[in-house]
């Protein structure tokens, strides 16, 4: 007695950093030869992000546990029921035991610094780990796949809303500090409904709908890109069409300068020539009537030269003679 006293002190002191636990069961199988989730079993684990979620009715898990698969039991299907929950909170699911490994699965837990912690795990093993703090359950029946036990130290409410009235279909008073609870998912109409989305091929699951929408922004993100590239490239043609415009603007404007100002140069070159030349046409039209003028007087001045002395010739014949 004295050992169990012990024991279950330095129990209740363990789990003082886990206060409430949540047990859930996999969703529905096809049969015991399928290793995964039948398409109910699909429906009900996308159901717990409304059970779980952070709009959900119960307590959002801070840690979620998994049973790990292995040889004896291979069965992917606890991990698989919580993957959805798990995701949509941003957690890892902890597969690090296997279906018999009870004891290192509430050894973790109640060394966890979490306060709120969600197991999922294959019904044959439910009443070994509520044993484990000091609680004694009858076993989980084959055909439920709904139920949720709930083991509480009744300091953290597993209900959210305060307006919600859950009464438990069982309780299980614990020789310790912890109780169980037993109530239910409440997720049969969300199961319904994602069933008839599916039978209308309507339905996208969280994840899938996600990765469609990744999807969908990265397309249009790529388009965006895409077009903002071409935008750009167009700006950038543009830019280089106007710059290219531009200097073939200045430099026919600096041809056309040069041309004019040489044009302007050969022009006034030319006026001047031309200048030069009538300057020079009248300066030699000059001289030669200058000189044609010269040529004039000089003649006349050797004609009368010579009439003077034909004359003076001739007085002195007549003088002689």
């Amino acid at each position: 007695m004295r050992l169990k006293y012990i024991a279950s002190t330095l129990l209740s002191l363990a789990v003082a950093n886990a206060k409430l636990i949540m047990l859930i069961r996999h969703g529905e199988k096809l049969n015991n030869n399928v290793t995964n989730l039948s398409e109910k079993g699909q429906a009900r684990a996308d159901c717990l992000v409304e059970a779980f979620g952070k709009d959900g009715v119960y307590a959002t898990p801070q840690k979620i546990y998994a049973q790990s698969p292995s040889e004896k039991k291979q069965s992917t299907r606890p991990k698989d029921t919580v993957v959805p929950l798990a995701k949509s909170l941003g957690l890892t699911v902890d597969l690090s035991f296997t279906s018999e490994q009870i004891k290192k699965l509430v050894k973790s837990i109640n060394n966890s610094p979490e306060e709120v912690i969600l197991v999922s795990w294959s019904n044959d093993n439910m009443e070994n780990i509520v044993e484990k703090f000091d609680i004694k359950a009858k076993k989980w029946k084959s055909e439920i796949f709904d139920d949720i036990w709930i083991i509480t130290d009744e300091k953290t409410p597993y209900i959210k809303n305060a307006k919600v009235k859950i009464t438990p279909d069982e309780t299980y008073l614990g020789d310790g500090d912890m109780n169980l609870y037993i109530v239910k998912e409440n997720v049969d109409e969300c199961i319904t409904r994602i069933i008839d989305e599916i039978n209308h091929k309507t339905y996208h699951p969280p994840l899938a709908q996600n990765k469609k929408n990744s999807g969908n922004n990265n397309t249009e993100n790529n388009q965006n890109t895409n077009t903002n590239a071409n935008t750009n490239a167009n700006t950038n043609t543009n830019a280089n069409t106007n710059a290219n415009a531009n200097a073939n603007t200045n430099g026919n404007s600096a041809i056309n300068a040069n041309a004019n100002a040489t044009n302007a140069t050969v022009a006034s070159n030319s006026v001047q020539n031309n200048e030069n030349q009538q300057s020079n046409s009248q300066n030699n039209s000059t001289l030669s009537n200058s000189n044609d003028n010269i040529i004039t007087s000089d003649s006349q001045i050797l004609k009368s030269s010579l009439i003077a002395i034909s004359i003076f010739v001739v007085a002195a014949f007549f003088i002689i003679y």
